[in-house]
Order: structure tokens, then C-alpha cells, then sequence
């Protein structure tokens, strides 16, 4: 069977997860969620979302464990009054 109308290309874009604090994951992480993030923003700009409501937090991104331990022994904070901002300047 031979289509007139091309197969639309769909691509899942998920946003990268840290799973370790050391360098070369920090360092890996950060250009992943540069791209992850340019890409939601050139996804929205297509369908006229808003960027900042489709992209995952930073906070979501770490996994449990490491998030755990960055508030606690890092931030000295709970889990809970982690922010993103407070995040990203300790990376």
C-alpha cells in the first residue's frame, strides 16, 4: 500500500535524570538539559505553549536518593524547602 501523505515523525522528549554528584555526571547533565530545554522551547513555539509550564523542574530531575543527600548534607534543608534556583547554583 503506498501512502500519498507522509507518516508524521514523533519524537518523546523527557527530560534527563541525575543520577550521580560527581563531575563528569554534573557536566553531562548540564548539556542534556540545555537540549532537553531548547527543545521544549522549540516545541512550544510550534504549538504555542507556554515553555515554562511543559518543561520538568530541576528538583524532579535528580533522583531521590542524591536529592535527599544534596538537602540534607548541601543546602541543610528538608527535601520539601529544595528549590530549583537553590539547585542549580550548587551545580
Amino acid at each position: 500500500v503506498e501512502m500519498s501523505v507522509p507518516q508524521p515523525v514523533y519524537e518523546f522528549i523527557t527530560a534527563p535524570k541525575l543520577k550521580s554528584w560527581d563531575q563528569a555526571s554534573l557536566v553531562t547533565w548540564t548539556r542534556e538539559r540545555k537540549r532537553y530545554v531548547d527543545k521544549i522551547a522549540e516545541r512550544c513555539a510550534t504549538t504555542g505553549e507556554n515553555s515554562e509550564r511543559i518543561c520538568a523542574s530541576v528538583k524532579s530531575c535528580f533522583d531521590v536518593d542524591i536529592l535527599a543527600v544534596i538537602a540534607r548534607y548541601v543546602l541543610f534543608k528538608s527535601v520539601a524547602e529544595v528549590n530549583d534556583i537553590e539547585l542549580v547554583a550548587e551545580i
